[in-house]
């Protein structure tokens, strides 16, 4: 498979490109899964918020990510509205222990935090435009 040339800094070729935007979409849906696996456990009891913040957050990825991951070979366009949303809910889930009270618990704080940041870098580091 021969690379293409260098543009908008990406290094990829447009099938390449393509393909990491399904990992993401797939990845997207999968966290918001384990998010709302997540909330079902005992520490959120303690923690009314961080319950249905988790619940909340991992429905929207779920359903964005089910989304982008099915439709994504109709319109390659709708790839930008989930990397937005997932840097939205990362950002949101990111900064949420601190914002709605329950930093302390250890376990609902270290999910939404590792999530949120897993989020964030997906959309970063790994959200190639297709040439």
């Amino acid at each position: 498979m021969a690379r293409s040339h260098r543009t908008s800094g990406s290094w990829f070729d447009k099938e390449q490109a393509t393909q990491w935007r399904r990992v993401q979409s797939w990845t997207s849906l999968l966290l918001g899964a384990l998010l709302l696996a997540c909330s079902a456990a005992g520490p959120y009891a303690a923690a009314p918020p961080a319950g249905e913040i988790a619940r909340l957050v991992g429905v929207l990825l779920v359903m964005i990510g089910g989304l982008i991951a099915v439709a994504r070979p109709l319109n390659d366009e709708l790839h930008v509205i989930g990397a937005v949303a997932d840097l939205v809910l990362g950002v949101f889930l990111l900064a949420s222990p601190w914002e709605f009270g329950y930093a302390g618990i250890f376990a609902p704080t270290v999910t939404a935090v590792a999530i949120g940041a897993l989020l964030i870098v997906l959309c970063i580091f790994f959200d190639q435009p297709a040439d």
